[in-house]
């Protein structure tokens, strides 16, 4: 009979998380500021009727036989992002939806000679096709026929061409693609642009796009350079905390147990490649890879992320072992041994404490957004790499919250805490410091301005880093991913909302309840206690077990 006991404490910081994060949501809706909420839901057109109508299309408007076909999701990244955030929304909702598409299924038709031959953008709420293009050559024509065919282009897809401005180009008067903009079809600055495409009397291409201002392009693009210089930043602090790591390691070599953390290791580098996998495909797709080089580039990439996983699997493990040894100098225990007789009920009581600041943790972040969205104006914009649409097992997706719980808090808390706390002595600097390397690995994501998720994810560490001084290693893990599992299956759930998906969905976030009582379980009869005598001391040349966190 396992004993349970409620911490009280956890509890009423559970309530609290509770009441803010609807709270937080109430007042997000009132005052229609959802702009980190993403917009995209679940389409209503699935992957098969958008093959399907772009097959049709192919066949109709190409004279393609189609053969083959790879769909993923893709966005209009600058587009919806200028949308967002000046509140175009609706307006796009109401006046574009059927003209311009901000978030669409890319179709990549092949014909019967196993190459690409088009690349169809098919509307993910109506199956409405606005946007083509070929791989059929451009050769060069001049300039007023091509003009006169791409006028009748305009006029075939239902637009009066006096409404047009033709937007010259510097190519001379021999040149194969003409862009158009409305005169009256505005996205608040952006106007509605046509790219028309022209090979011999045909329509080859036919793109539409919004022109976006320039002072919103020079403002995304330098939010990228500061994302993208505070991701190298992230990179250069881990690997050098990597690289203390096993140098501690190496030093203190005859206090280490080599062994420690092994498993866990393991753990983390089998999810972090089937988490890699199941997306590469995808990726490769979106990008527009040639289907010629399309199996030598998938063989490259699967290399790169073996190796990469490699390097981020020693990290773990040498944050890991360096970790524990620096703890012990202090005088501390953050992370018992399957040895330890208190092993099974830490790893129990530490999934439930997991799940209470879980809900602590979710109401503060969905506070954060509140305010970053009302007092810096910040939005999202949907982001295809991440999304379960574009994964070849889309109920993998969840998989990851584990990659992160135990990467990322083996890395910034228990070996990071230790490290800046033996330089700085004191526990705060050390959080903060530690907190703040974190946040600027989520720089990277599709948040702007980007400074307002190093913000709020800086302040979350500092929850998680006080977590775990006061519970322990196993307690933090199980908070971290216990709120990325239930993040991610809700995710799961309503993008793709199949059956399957559905209880997969509530697999994952029943999945720690399952770890925690499984573990307390087979722990008094294949742990400890029955190897180890409660009076027995730790062999040497182990010094006496300091002072273990978190048991309540």
């Amino acid at each position: 009979m396992i004993p349970h006991k409620m911490n009280n404490k956890l509890l009423i910081l559970a309530v609290i998380g509770i009441v803010l994060y609807f709270s937080s949501n109430v007042i997000a809706n009132l005052s229609h500021d959802n702009s980190l909420e993403g917009e995209l839901g679940t389409p209503g057109v699935t992957k098969a009727a958008a093959a399907e109508a772009a097959a049709r299309f192919a066949k109709d408007r190409l004279g393609i036989t189609v053969t083959d076909t790879q769909i993923v999701y893709q966005t209009d990244k600058y587009a919806s992002g200028y949308a967002a955030k000046n509140n175009l929304q609706e307006l796009y909702d109401r006046d574009f939806a059927d003209k311009a598409l901000l978030d669409y299924w890319l179709v990549i038709v092949g014909g019967p000679s196993g190459n690409q031959e088009a690349r169809i953008r098919v509307g993910m709420d109506q199956p409405v096709i606005k946007a083509w293009d070929t791989e059929t050559p451009l050769p060069r024509i001049h300039n007023d026929r091509g003009q006169s065919l791409a006028v009748q282009a305009l006029a075939d897809e239902g637009y009066n061409p006096a409404e047009w401005t033709y937007a010259a180009d510097q190519t001379g008067k021999a040149a194969n693609l003409f862009t158009y903009t409305s005169k009256t079809l505005m996205l608040g600055d952006a106007p509605l642009a046509v790219t028309i495409g022209i090979s011999g009397d045909t329509v080859a291409s036919f793109l539409t796009h919004f022109q976006i201002p320039d002072s919103y392009m020079d403002w995304i693009k330098s939010q990228e350079s500061l994302s993208g210089k505070m991701s190298t930043t992230f990179l250069l602090l881990t690997a050098a905390m990597g690289i203390v790591a096993l140098i501690l390691a190496a030093v203190n070599g005859r206090k280490v147990r080599w062994s420690r953390g092994i498993a866990l290791t393991l753990i983390f580098f089998i999810l972090y490649l089937i988490s890699n996998f199941n997306a590469a495909d995808a990726l490769l797709s979106v990008e527009g890879v040639d289907q010629n080089a399309r199996s030598l580039t998938l063989i490259i990439m699967n290399i790169f992320v073996v190796g990469i996983a490699l390097l981020m699997a020693l990290a773990v493990w040498f944050s890991l072992l360096s970790g524990e040894q620096q703890w012990r100098k202090l005088g501390s225990n953050f992370w018992p041994r399957w040895r330890d007789r208190e092993f099974g009920e830490e790893v129990f009581y530490g999934m439930g404490r997991g799940y209470l600041l879980c809900f602590f943790i979710m109401g503060v972040q969905q506070a954060a957004f509140l305010v970053a969205g009302m007092a810096f104006d910040s939005f999202s914009i949907n982001d295809p790499a991440q999304s379960t649409m574009n994964m070849k097992w889309a109920f993998l997706f969840p998989t990851a919250a584990w990659v992160a719980a135990i990467m990322e808090e083996a890395i910034y808390r228990l070996f990071g805490v230790a490290l800046f706390k033996r330089i700085l002595r004191y526990n705060f600097p050390a959080l903060l410091i530690t907190s703040l390397i974190w946040g600027l690995g989520h720089t990277g994501y599709t948040i702007y301005p980007s400074y307002t998720r190093l913000i709020e994810v800086a302040l979350l560490g500092l929850i998680f880093g006080y977590a775990f001084l006061k519970y322990g290693f196993i307690t933090v893990v199980f908070a971290h991913a216990i709120m990325d599992s239930l993040l991610m299956a809700l995710y799961l759930m309503m993008e793709e909302p199949s059956a399957a998906n559905i209880l997969w969905g509530i697999f994952y976030m029943v999945l720690p309840v399952l770890i925690g009582y499984v573990v307390r379980y087979l722990h008094p009869r294949f742990g400890g206690p029955k190897q180890r005598r409660r009076d027995a001391p730790p062999a040497p040349p182990f010094p006496p077990e300091p002072r273990l966190i978190g048991l309540e």
